[in-house]
């Protein structure tokens, strides 16, 4: 039996407090939720206007469900607000929509190497703002409705909760933990107000108020007490999480670059999805370098060699000659050059599956296992290696068998294109005149038409569905970005019998004996191509400007050098473009810079608030009285309510007719039904009167009352 709501008509302060502590819940719950989810994807929108329409549709859903058939007036409400929407025009909204969609798909693409998914691009103007005020003022009004007609809090909890959720996907998308804070305290708040506020609503007006600033206050203490920035993860936590990825990636793609700040390592990815949206990258830090000398730097992570027309893939091992694990990673292998030797100390701040290097190496990392030609797996989990390198490339021995076989290798499997794809860069081919080129100036002349055919422009949408990306992108895009560029490029490079390979990794800036730090934004793509007897050689078809972007990115943290910068110039053989060695002094101690970083107790919340919000609801679904009043089900009942009764020190009652329905052979009559169900009403009064702590420990830990809503007795 429902506990009967007080109908006691109050004064108009206390309607007013009633009033604007759900106003405050409502509006709270709306914009803290949504703002998890803009500061989690980095959306683009105008708060102002964001927080001034909820703070109205919060205000006007209060107000209008205070009447007595307050969801007509809600409703007439909706259909107005509507119509003027489609008299003003539905593609604002519409476009908002597919910015919402676009940002978060190519998050969870990325995140799960997913390439199918229906590809709606948003005009480059569109903002977020317009959808996220749709969706707020739908929550508004499920949570105006919970809290003012005191109804259950499922659906208050699941449309407040789900920005939240869709932050948790994936492990990179922290929310900003100032609206997070704000959430968890407001859904706590909600959740002890409930018991009183359905008794009464002032009483809960009430004991919203005299919650606010205490539990305000023990999260804000709790978040200042738990070491963040220099938060260790035990050996036994780390080994736990390694063994829970390892296990997981046998089911699904992982990336250790998306793993943030779990600090776990996963096997090294196979595979580059082309279908790619908007770049939004931040300004967090991912590597320190440390160089001896000053200038632009090229470190590579890894190489792909199969293109499929939406991703690239690695080359399965079993295709590389059995003489041939190394040559062609780093120009040659373990040989001495008659260059001077330089150095680059690298430190993560994460564990990475690759170790980064620069090119022209004199020698294979001594820290890594090489993956044949694709680069050097970090199996050892390292996060500070030092590398060497030359400062020009080695000329192979054409007549090593070794290296022969890796360059008939090369010729075979560097080449391949799909037959359409290759028809259709041909084609190309031809309105460009690449065959009137020289062999030694094509791959260069090919770099400048791919370069000017399409304006430089992180916002580029993602290409149609079934597209081939890089035709789609020479033949119909008007922008793009580094991905864009270097896939061209390879497949015009390859259509032109010419060996080549897309590369991913990072071009920075170095200061001699300065630690420099490598954000999201210097993260990079470009091209190789093969040359008999010397190897592979970097070629970069990215325009002058967005590689200028990438390596000095405009909101980069503050460098601790006066060291000049030098522009970058269109370059094909010296990635590793420096000045002469300065003399050797002293590195500059690094700046410091605070991470927002998600503390580990604050999961621990998370998951305990899903346990709350669901234990419940799945326990009294379960132990719902169902089917025909028979016997076994009396006894059932009277189980449930002995239970309830001894914690609340009540005396049991109907032991005579448990017996009977355990051990006769008749069936209870209704009469007897009767006397059970007072029984029960009794105790569920008594339960409702408790305290709130003892209701909180029997009602929503223990569940002691589920199943136990009997119908009314028989008269």
């Amino acid at each position: 039996m429902k506990q009967p709501k007080e109908t006691t008509s109050y004064g108009l302060p206390a309607r007013l407090g009633v009033f604007l502590a759900c106003f405050a819940l409502t509006f709270g719950l709306t914009v803290t939720g949504i703002m998890c989810l803009v500061t989690a994807f980095h959306l683009p929108i105008d708060l102002w206007a964001l927080l001034g329409c909820l703070a109205l549709g919060s205000l006007g859903a209060c107000l209008l469900y205070g009447f007595r058939r307050g969801w007509l007036l809600v409703l007439a409400a909706w259909v107005l607000g509507l119509g003027a929407v489609w008299l003003w025009g539905l593609e604002p909204l519409g476009e908002s929509g597919k910015l919402v969609y676009d940002t978060l798909f190519t998050v969870y693409a990325r995140a799960y190497q997913i390439t199918g998914g229906p590809s709606w691009a948003p005009a480059p103007w569109a903002g977020a703002t317009q959808a996220l005020i749709l969706w707020g003022l739908v929550a508004a009004c499920v949570v105006a409705w919970t809290l003012m007609h005191r109804q259950s809090l499922a659906a208050a909890v699941l449309f407040s909760i789900l920005p939240l959720v869709l932050c948790l996907v994936v492990v990179d998308t922290p929310p900003a933990v100032s609206w997070l804070l704000a959430f968890l305290a407001l859904e706590c708040i909600m959740f002890l107000t409930q018991g009183s506020r359905r008794r009464s609503p002032r009483q809960g007006a009430r004991l919203t108020l005299f919650l606010a600033v205490p539990l305000a206050a023990l999260l804000l203490g709790l978040y200042a007490l738990l070491p963040q920035e220099n938060y260790v993860r035990s050996p036994l936590g780390q080994k736990i999480l390694q063994s829970m990825v390892d296990f997981s990636s046998k089911f699904i793609s992982l990336d250790a670059e998306l793993l943030g700040d779990l600090n776990a390592l996963v096997p090294v990815s196979r595979m580059e999805s082309l279908e790619v949206g908007p770049r939004k990258d931040t300004d967090d830090v991912i590597l320190r370098v440390q160089a001896s000398t000053t200038g632009n730097m090229y470190l590579r992570g890894l190489t792909y060699g199969v293109y499929t027309g939406t991703a690239w893939e690695q080359i399965p091992a079993g295709a590389y000659p059995e003489e041939s694990s190394r040559p062609g990673l780093a120009n040659g292998g373990d040989f001495d050059y008659r260059f001077d030797q330089q150095t680059v100390n690298i430190r993560s701040t994460v564990d990475r599956s690759v170790i980064y290097t620069p090119y022209y190496l004199q020698r294979l990392p001594e820290v890594g296992d090489p993956l044949r030609d694709c680069g050097v797996e970090n199996t050892e989990r390292l996060r500070s290696y030092s590398v060497t390198y030359a400062r020009s490339v080695f000329l192979s021995d054409p007549e090593d068998e070794a290296v022969r076989a890796y360059q008939d290798f090369v010729h075979e499997y560097y080449t391949q294109l799909p037959e359409e794809t290759r028809a259709n860069a041909l084609a190309i081919a031809e309105r460009w005149s690449a065959r009137r080129v020289a062999a030694s100036d094509l791959p260069e002349y090919l770099a400048q038409q791919v370069s000017r055919s399409a304006k430089y422009d992180l916002n580029t949408p993602r290409m149609p569905r079934g597209s081939d990306f890089a035709i789609w992108f020479l033949e119909e895009s008007d922008t793009g970005y580094c991905v864009h560029y270097a896939t061209a490029v390879v497949v015009m490079l390859r259509a032109m019998d010419i060996p080549a390979r897309y590369v991913t990794g990072y071009v920075c800036q170095t200061s001699s004996g300065v630690w420099r730090p490598v954000t999201g934004k210097n993260a990079h793509a470009w091209a190789e191509y093969y040359v008999d007897g010397v190897g592979w050689l970097p070629l970069e078809a990215t325009p002058a400007g967005g590689v200028e972007d990438t390596v000095h990115p405009t909101t980069a943290p503050p460098e601790t050098t006066t060291e000049p910068e030098r522009e970058i110039t269109h370059t094909l053989a010296d990635p590793n473009q420096t000045t002469s060695p300065r003399e050797t002094r002293e590195p500059e101690q690094e700046e410091a810079r605070l991470h927002l970083v998600i503390p580990g107790w604050l999961w621990w919340v998370l998951g305990l608030l899903a346990l709350a919000i669901l234990r419940r609801p799945a326990t009294l679904a379960l132990a719902r009285p169902r089917g025909k009043r028979s016997n076994r089900r009396f006894l059932s009942q009277w189980k449930r309510t002995r239970r309830l009764a001894r914690a609340l020190k009540r005396p049991e009652e109907c032991r005579d007719l448990a017996l009977k329905a355990r051990f006769s052979q008749h069936r209870l009559s209704h009469e007897e039904w009767d006397i059970l169900c007072r029984w029960q009403q009794d105790v569920l009064e008594t339960l409702k009167a408790a305290p709130w702590p003892k209701k909180l420990l029997l009602r929503w830990l223990l569940i002691l009352d589920a199943g136990l809503e009997p119908p009314a007795p028989r008269t």
